[in-house]
Order: structure tokens, then sequence, then C-alpha cells
């Protein structure tokens, strides 16, 4: 399990809240690991942290890559999902939050998700929750089979779920599953993002198209979604296939927005309106190449290795997760050498090292 804490790692949007004790608390509370979890709460002073084991269902609980939690407003955690199903907040299956997947893409992820960003949670008004999945269709599964998992298949389904927390007593049940928001689609396996819509009520949905740099864009409200089609932008980046890792973010404030596939050495920028939901204003930040920190080969480099991307919370800084190294773009230089900094290389020994992967504002 690959997991970056240069902050630490969830799939909530971090766009619910600018001051998380002035504002709705909904992603107060953050689920991440394998099998052994982590709960991390934040308040003024620390992260509070627990561990639980779970043995109890299957192959175990991975909250790991695919994975998202959402808290209501208070900061009080909700729910949770791997990416494959939905979890109430006593850690157990929601009521009709079991295998929210088709079978063969579940059976294969082993029913939980390994791709970056292939879920996420969004409140919709009262105790109405969205749950937006990426996935793999039955039938292209079968091409996915027919080209050896090769990782240049794409995924073509992108569904939602609608979950009550009224229901069951407060542990909430999954009240519509499965519905579809695009069927036989051309889509990234990793990156899908979401921000507040400028009335402060409703959500811009964000989830790329597979080897561009395009964007499929829905408005999400409490009636439910609307797509607003795809926004086509020219490619940026080497087009390599491995689109395993990646991650889409917006800024604290919803004016920037940027994504990144792992192995194309580039950030992709753009200007959002969160009025109208357009992306504007493209351009291309290229990634330094690194070295891996392999004390066994020195010459060995992180080549187009691009995982992770956030902003800092005064939207002044890129930071950039690479397999192997951390860096930091200052967006406000002008000169595009000197505005990169070098934050860290592994942070263990080379044996035990996990590699970096997505980043989040804590």
């Amino acid at each position: 399990m690959r997991k970056l804490f240069i902050w630490i790692v969830m799939n909530v949007c971090h766009l619910i809240t600018g001051n998380l004790h002035s504002q709705p608390q909904h992603d107060k509370v953050w689920i991440n690991g394998a099998a052994e979890v982590l709960i991390a709460t934040f308040n003024k002073q620390q992260v509070v942290t627990q561990s639980y084991i779970d043995t109890s269902f299957g192959w175990g609980r991975y909250f790991a890559h695919g994975n998202s939690n959402i808290c209501d407003s208070f900061g009080v955690l909700q729910c949770s999902s791997d990416g494959l199903n939905v979890y109430d907040n006593k850690h157990e299956l929601m009521e009709g939050g079991y295998h929210l997947a088709p079978d063969k893409y579940y059976l294969d992820e082993q029913g939980w998700s390994g791709y970056s960003q292939t879920s996420i949670m969004l409140p919709v008004g009262g105790q109405k929750y969205y749950v937006i999945t990426s996935l793999l269709s039955d039938t292209h599964y079968e091409v996915w089979q027919r080209a050896m998992n090769d990782d240049s298949t794409y995924f073509d389904l992108l569904w939602y779920h609608e979950i009550d927390m009224a229901a069951n007593n407060g542990l909430g049940r999954v009240v519509q599953s499965k519905v579809p928001l695009l069927e036989n689609a051309y889509l990234s396996k990793p990156g899908m993002m979401a921000c507040r819509h400028a009335n402060g009520r409703d959500w811009w949905l964000l989830k790329g198209r597979y080897h561009n740099s395009d964007f499929h864009t829905f408005l999400v409200t409490s009636e439910g979604f609307e797509d607003r089609s795809i926004q086509q932008f020219p490619a940026m980046g080497q087009n390599y296939d491995w689109d395993v890792d990646g991650q889409s973010m917006f800024s604290a404030d919803g004016s920037m927005f940027a994504t990144v596939i792992g192995h194309r050495g580039t950030v992709n920028l753009f200007d959002f309106d969160r009025c109208t939901g357009i992306l504007s204003n493209q351009r291309a930040i290229h990634v330094p190449v690194q070295k891996t920190g392999n004390p066994m080969d020195s010459s060995e480099v992180e080549f187009f290795s691009t995982v992770g991307v956030a902003f800092s919370p005064n939207q002044r800084f890129l930071y950039v997760a690479g397999d192997f190294n951390l860096l930091q773009y200052d967006l406000h230089d002008p000169d595009s050498a000197s505005a990169w900094y070098y934050i860290a290389n592994i942070d263990t020994t080379w044996q035990k090292f996990q590699g970096y992967s997505n980043m989040y504002n804590g």
C-alpha cells in the first residue's frame, strides 16, 4: 500500500470547507489504511489518531487509493467507502452498500479499489449524500483480460449511489445504487474531484478522460446530476499508457484546478469558474526529473513520475509527488527554473519505503 503523509491522504474533497471551525466540518475525520485502518481526527491543536484492525469482512477493508469518507457539518463521521462498498459510522457494511460495482471488476479488485480517486462523497442537503464511483464494466473487463491486464485499458463507467443517513437510526441506507452517469465512456482510471458551486450549495464534479486533457463536467444538486458535457483541451505531457496513479485537485478558493497522471511528467493547470463550471487558461508545468534514491543504483532516475498534486492553503505553491520524491513549485515565480524547490526523497530505508501517492490539505 502506498500512502503519502506530506499532510495525510484522503479522497474527501478538501474544498467543502475553508476554515474548519467556522464552516461545515465535512472533512474533519479521515480514514486510511489497509487491513489495519487509521482514523485521523483534526482539531485546532493537533491530529488525533487511533487505529483499529478489521478482520470481519472477506478480504479485509482496504481504504487505499480509491477510498473516501465524509462527516456531517459538525464533524461527526457519517460513512466511508473503499471505492466498491459503503460502510456506516460503525465501520460495518451499510444497508444496501455491498458490492457497488460490476461483478468481474469487483472480484478482480478483491472488493476494494486500488486506483487513485475513484470514489468521492458529496453532501447535497439535509442527511442526503451522493457517492460517485468510476468503474469498469463486465463487457470492457473482457477487453482488459485479453490485453493481459495491460494498464492502457480505460474505465468505461461512472455511477452514483444515494445515501439517506436518516435511515436505520442514523446508520444510513443506500437508497439508490449503481445509477449510471456515464456508460461506454472513455475515462482515465485515476483522478476525480469536486468543488463547491459559487452558490455555496451545489457542486461541480470533474472526471478526466483517458489519454488527453478533456474533462466530463457535472453540476450536482440535491435534485440530481446535470451533465454539462465534455470540456476539451490539447493533450499535455508524455503520452504514457500507465495511468494507474494520478490526482486531480482544486485550490482552496476553487479558482484553480490541477491534475497529474503517473509518468506524464507534467502538471496540467487551469483556471476555474465556480459560477459556470468552466475551465480556462490551460498551461503545462513540466516536472524536473529526480533520482529514485535507490542506494544500489545511483544512476537510476525517476523519469516522468507524477502521482500526486496539491495546492498550499494560501494557493501560492503547488506540491507535486513522484513515486520517490516531493517537490514544490512557486506559482508566483515567472522563472520555471527557480520556481522549483526540492523537498525530500524517500523518508525511510529503501527496503521499507512504500512510495508516495496522493496529497491533501489536513
